[in-house]
């Protein structure tokens, strides 16, 4: 699938799969696409953007592991995605410390952060979160 690609087949969007959203060029205004979790490899949504519609996704296998510098959310059916800086990779599960974005569609308050380095999410410690997210889980559903 070319980069830069925003309108997808329903069939791939069904599978869950993580994609590339968009190119820096329309990653501006941080707003993810319905159903998804996005990354931006720079601050205030700039640079190469990752978004996964997978519930529960390890970023590191997509090749966007501690990449993120910038986030946003917008869970279709899921009020809250959480952001997750390790991966369990011998149970395939999100361990440790995390923050927390609600949905953009749903509770159209907290859905971005614009700068992951003086921390992130409604429950974050406050400590730098840049380029330190390797899972998003969606829940709420």
């Amino acid at each position: 699938m070319n980069k830069g690609v925003r309108v997808l087949p329903a069939a791939v969007l069904a599978t869950g799969l993580a994609i590339p959203l968009a190119t820096a060029s329309d990653a501006g205004d941080g707003l993810c696409d319905s159903g998804f979790a996005c990354g931006y490899d720079s601050t205030s949504y700039d640079g190469a953007v990752f978004g996964t519609a997978k519930n529960l996704s390890d970023w590191g296998t997509q090749g966007f592991a501690n990449r993120a510098e910038s986030v946003s959310v917008n869970g279709a059916e899921c009020k809250y995605t959480v952001f997750y800086r390790t991966w369990h990779w011998w149970d395939s599960r999100p361990i440790g410390k995390a923050f927390t974005l609600y949905s953009r569609q749903l509770m159209k308050k907290n859905y971005r952060d614009p700068n992951l380095s003086n921390g992130a999410g409604y429950d974050s410690d406050g400590n730098s979160v840049n380029n330190d997210v390797e899972a998003t889980e969606f829940t709420g559903c």
